[in-house]
């Protein structure tokens, strides 16, 4: 009574286990256990394991074998047949007769029954018949790519075949394909219930997709799974294809060691690359851009059409809103996507760039913190406060002012110092980095030192600051002003842009004699100076071009007093209606 007491504690135990086990267990893990359930049927039967391309069906398949049929005599009464490419249902036979005939049992009897001649002279369904069912007992035999085999062959057929395995061999059949690629389906269906005696539907999880091909994975370890997860792809192959990405990169990781938002934003772009080309064939990144930019812009109630494919593609690149717009390291990463070959140098120099940035956005945040203790920290001496300040803005470097990231918050702090500490060399120190910070916008970006009145600011600053702005322009008028080309971009960007810069004072800076010497020499430039002048007049107010229009005219007037001038440069004149003649008439 006691044993049968213990049997049935342990019974119950073993019972709540497992469920607790099956619990855990991932439908792949399902799936391997029902299909080893199916082989110790002594039986034939056919399993229909069915799932998407790229999946790993096949994978799964080897991998069961792998597992299960362990010596070598066991896996030669496997044979493995891809429909794909096979034309004749004798290529299909034969190829089986080939791999079943490794057992030493199958080969005996063929050999036997055939002889020295081989299998060349026989019809391969003659000898099929030959071997007997007994002899087929524990062969299993599994058909691949159904939904890829060839026209040739009538799905009929191949299904009569594998029925004939089963049932004539006593054959255990695996059919692996993807249900939705098979373009038989109703034939399918009407020998479904004749033919398969299970379906089993493979579909893993990201992570057991994963799992499968991670340990090729050499850097950026932290990333795939996550970026992966967060859009549902399961498909080795495409997952594949970003693991060779990341490799591929590899030489990169070094440097970007301790900097995790740099190596963040590197390898996001490399992997939302690489999956969207793996996906799509077609993807083309400025393309997508361009639909995006039409998508914000364009007239929604006419024309803008969405496209379901390149929503998918911004799904998978994670642009979940109307902006998208391209980058350096966007246009490095979509190089090495297109052509497998990587821009090692161009994409060092980016991530300098960025680490660069960074640090100055460090160094940005110290300044700033000192500042903030030096106005509400009533412990923290002014003293104090302009030695760290200075040592801080030192230790920033040649470009201290473009860290701060403001010329006037620079100044500022000069000031300030100053104020507490008299001393020449907090200015002479700002000058100079001052300077340099001219030099950088005067190269990069002239507009934004000349927005917000920040250039006067600078002059304002000291006097020396507004001699050396003034030796920059017109340095930068020498070399903008070379050609007679050059004058007639300047008169044409302001009526393409609808805005201008410093185009009137360029245009001033342009004698009288050189717009005559051009006007008379070029009928372009006769012509470009002419609707220059006439697009002038439409303005209400100044425009800020009166001197050069002045001059322009002038040299107009001139080339008139030549006789042979005359009469085109009046049409001229009169087209141009000059404003302050009028005025002067009225």
């Amino acid at each position: 009574m006691k044993q049968s007491f213990i049997n049935f504690k342990n019974w119950l135990k073993d019972f709540f286990l497992n469920n607790e086990t099956k619990k855990t267990l991932s439908e792949v893990d399902r799936l391997n256990i029902r299909l080893k359930e199916l082989f110790k049927l002594n039986e034939g039967f056919v399993v229909a394991l069915n799932g998407e391309w790229g999946v790993g069906k096949t994978h799964f398949w080897n991998k069961f074998i792998e597992e299960n049929f362990t010596t070598e005599e066991e896996r030669k009464n496997i044979a493995y047949i891809s429909l794909f490419g096979k034309d004749k249902l004798t290529d299909i036979e034969s190829d089986i007769i080939m791999q079943v005939s490794r057992t030493a049992k199958i080969k005996g009897y063929l050999d036997n029954s055939i002889g020295s001649i081989g299998y060349a002279g026989f019809k391969v369904s003659n000898v099929l018949s030959l071997i007997s069912k007994v002899d087929f007992k524990n062969i299993v035999i599994c058909f691949d790519d159904f939904e890829r085999k060839s026209s040739k062959i009538d799905s009929k057929d191949i299904l009569g075949l594998i029925s004939q395995f089963k049932e004539q061999k006593n054959c255990k059949v695996i059919m692996i394909y993807n249900q939705i690629e098979i373009g038989d389906k109703k034939i399918l269906s009407d020998y479904k219930d004749k033919v398969i005696d299970y379906e089993l539907h493979y579909k893993p999880t990201v992570e057991e997709s994963y799992k499968t091909v991670s340990k090729k994975l050499k850097v950026f370890n932290d990333y795939p799974l996550e970026y992966l997860k967060s859009k549902g792809i399961n498909n080795i192959r495409v997952i594949k294809r970003l693991i060779n990405a990341l490799n591929d990169f590899e030489f990169i990781a070094i440097k970007l060691e301790n900097n995790k938002d740099i190596e963040e934003e590197i390898v996001s772009s490399i992997m939302k690359l690489a999956v969207v080309n793996a996906k799509y064939n077609d993807f083309d990144l400025h393309n997508t851009i361009e639909y995006v930019r039409e998508k914000r812009f364009g007239d929604k109630k006419s024309n803008f059409v969405e496209n379901k494919e390149i929503e998918n593609m911004l799904f998978l690149l994670g642009v979940d809103n109307d902006y998208f717009f391209t980058n350096d390291l966007l246009e490095n990463v979509n190089y090495y996507i297109k052509n497998s070959i990587i821009n090692k140098k161009n994409l060092v120099e980016i991530v300098n760039q960025k680490l660069e940035q960074k640090e100055q956005r460090v160094m940005a945040r110290k300044i700033s913190t000192i500042y903030s203790k030096y106005n509400y920290d009533l412990k923290y001496s002014s003293e104090n406060f302009v030695k760290d300040m200075f040592t801080l803005l030192q230790e920033a470097g040649e470009n201290v002012v473009d860290t701060i990231n403001s010329v006037e918050s620079f100044m500022y702090y000069i000031e300030e110092m100053q104020k507490i500490d008299n001393d020449s060399k907090y200015k002479e120190f700002a000058i100079g980095k001052i300077k340099l910070y001219i030099d950088l916008m005067y190269a990069t970006n002239i507009r934004e030192l000349q927005a917000f009145g920040k250039l006067q600011k600078i002059k304002d600053f000291d006097s020396s600051l507004e001699d050396y702005i003034n030796e920059k322009d017109n340095a930068k008028n020498q070399s903008q002003i070379k050609s007679k080309e050059d004058i007639i971009n300047l008169f044409n960007q302001p009526i393409i842009n609808r805005s201008w810069g410093n185009e009137p004072d360029l245009l001033a800076s342009i004698n009288k004699t050189t717009y005559k010497k051009y006007i008379e020499e070029s009928p372009v430039f006769f012509s470009e100076a002419m609707s220059f002048v006439r697009w002038t007049q439409g303005f209400a107010g100044n425009s800020g071009f009166e001197e050069a229009v002045d001059r322009i005219i002038e040299a107009f007037k001139e080339l008139s007093n030549n006789p042979e001038y005359n009469s085109k440069v009046e049409k001229a004149l009169n087209y141009m209606i000059i404003k302050k003649e009028k005025e002067k008439e009225d």
